[in-house]
């Protein structure tokens, strides 16, 4: 086998073990927000849901992100749910926040949170 067939080969395992984890945890749609980048999303009026991965209780958000719905695991710890649930509480459901970091270095800034217009069809629907 050559470099590169076994670089796909590992690749392949990879991506099927990520898969399995998905499948096993059930994450199905989760989003991962961006690093570095100010990401638009619209939190949807569903539940707020609990799960646990192995790392400590999240709290699911169901949100629609590029015309798509995904669901979105936030740590209850972390400033940012408090922030989010303010700003749903006023009624605000747009958000742009800002990803810097990965793992347990991973920070967000919320940057702007907007009350959809209900005067249009698909006022609030990031872009």
């Amino acid at each position: 086998m050559s470099f590169e067939e076994s670089i796909l080969a590992e690749k392949q395992k990879i991506e099927q073990d990520a898969q399995a984890y998905k499948d096993r945890a059930d994450l199905p749609g989760f989003w991962v927000m961006p690093v570095d980048d100010i990401s638009t999303f619209k939190v949807l009026d569903e539940d707020i849901r609990d799960k646990d991965f192995g790392q400590g209780p999240r709290k699911i958000f169901a949100i629609e992100v590029n015309g798509e719905r995904k669901d979105w695991a936030l740590n209850p710890k972390n400033p940012l749910y408090s922030e989010l649930v303010l700003e749903l509480a006023t009624g605000n459901r747009v958000f742009k926040v800002l990803r810097t970091g990965e793992k347990a270095k991973t920070r967000y800034t919320l940057k702007d949170s907007i009350k959809p217009d209900l005067s249009q069809t698909d006022a609030g629907t990031p872009q």
